[in-house]
């Protein structure tokens, strides 16, 4: 715990030296010519080290859900028969940011906001918030709100995705975002990174709930060149781009506290993450591996909670720089001490790009498949795992395999 409590004020004391040195008094700052540049969609004003970029991007989403043996009628005729096909369009995200420097080109800041529907405390209108100092390569420090360094899916925008969303490990073992600080640094080719950050481990604009922390480092290794933070071969580069990277946390729950009303001593939460990625000419391939310990020790005994998870995924360009097709399969053994309880994801996706990333249409199909004993698992294993189509409500039937389709069809617009 002092060890704990010694990383995170050394940290907070780094970040305010760093950020109190980059402040230069208010004579160094001069008025100058400012200069405009739309030329990559954002538009950039510019005056000396001062810099301001207004951005935004907008999903429409069409889904189709045909979720078997599921009734949700509570009265009327539906009651008793399973819930069929059914449709609904949803616009699931519409955000603009602003990101630029302020006084030296090594002092940023960036600000992100969600105008579509959100509510709670955890569902926050501000996305990131953050300041970030990057005067020294191997040394950047970042603090505020941003996404914690765990999981390659989740540290890549999800307007650069090869399927509609992130495979369903994403929801059960990626931190997301949080508060805190984080040191980070990259070597001059940009082939080698680390992060390492202290944050609340709440989730989201939440306020700290108990005495814990959450703990997360990440290290990983670009030996061909840099791998950008991108899914997809849209790009069709020339040369071979090979990602490998390894990230932990421990401490605290992620996105708030796993048993309500402790507030001392609360149950450690601990992960590991393998990622990987590869890049050539037509062809992406990327996949994860995760390991999660939920310990139950406060305020009941119990044994340790041991939960595994992978995914992988495949593209190739059919039309070099316009038209791809995707696969994905993932899987989740909730609870590594019983049977027949995983959580399985298949799914099938093609794009079409007109200017990339920033203006595409997707389209992806696939099933979710719950294990007979899905339903017999503690609340604990099927935190975060996915509701859409889960059997746990059913009135249709015993324990058995449920198999449910979704599809879905997305225009996104980034800018």
């Amino acid at each position: 715990m002092l060890m704990r409590n010694w990383i995170m004020t050394s940290a907070s004391i780094v970040c305010a030296a760093f950020v109190l040195a980059g402040a230069p008094p208010a004579s160094i700052a001069t008025a100058g010519e400012v200069e405009t540049d739309m030329s990559q969609g954002a538009v950039t004003f510019r005056s000396g080290d001062n810099s301001l970029t207004l951005g935004g991007d907008i999903w429409i989403r069409w889904t189709g859900d045909d979720k078997e043996k599921f009734d949700t009628d509570t009265s009327g005729s539906g009651v008793g028969k399973a819930d069929g096909f059914s449709n609904s369009f949803s616009i699931p995200r519409v955000r603009p940011y602003i990101q630029g420097t302020m006084w030296r080109p090594w002092l940023r800041y960036r600000f992100e906001f969600e105008l579509s529907s959100t509510s709670g405390e955890g569902s926050s209108k501000i996305k990131d918030g953050y300041l970030e100092v990057t005067r020294f390569p191997l040394l950047d420090v970042k603090a505020g709100q941003f996404k914690a360094p765990f999981s390659l899916q989740e540290l890549t925008s999800p307007t650069r995705l090869e399927f509609v969303d992130t495979a369903i490990t994403n929801l059960k073992y990626a931190v997301g975002r949080d508060v805190g600080v984080m040191l980070g640094g990259l070597t001059g080719k940009k082939r080698f990174g680390y992060s390492v950050g202290v944050f609340n481990g709440g989730g989201e604009s939440r306020r700290q709930e108990d005495q814990g922390l959450l703990y997360v480092g990440r290290i990983w290794l670009d030996p061909l060149g840099e791998y950008k933070l991108s899914e997809s071969p849209v790009d069709n580069p020339d040369t071979t781009i090979l990602h490998a990277g390894l990230a932990a946390r421990t401490g605290e729950a992620i996105r708030g506290t796993a048993t309500p009303g402790v507030f001392q001593n609360p149950d450690n939460e601990t992960a590991y993450n393998l990622e990987m990625a590869w890049r050539y000419r037509r062809l992406f391939a990327t996949g994860e591996y995760f390991r999660m310990v939920d310990a139950q020790k406060n305020p009941v005994q119990g044994p340790d909670i041991i939960s595994t998870g992978w995914h992988a995924q495949l593209g190739a360009m059919v039309l070099a720089r316009v038209w791809e097709i995707a696969l994905r399969y993932a899987e989740i053994d909730p609870d590594r001490g019983m049977m027949h309880d995983k959580l399985s994801e298949a799914r099938i996706a093609t794009t079409y790009f007109w200017r990339g990333h920033n203006l595409k249409l997707m389209f992806d199909a696939g099933e979710i498949r719950y294990g007979s004993s899905f339903g017999s698992l503690p609340a604990l294993a099927v935190r975060d795992l996915p509701s859409l189509a889960a059997p746990l409500g059913s009135r249709l039937g015993g324990p058995r395999r449920y198999t449910d389709w979704q599809y879905r069809m997305q225009f996104q617009l980034a800018f």
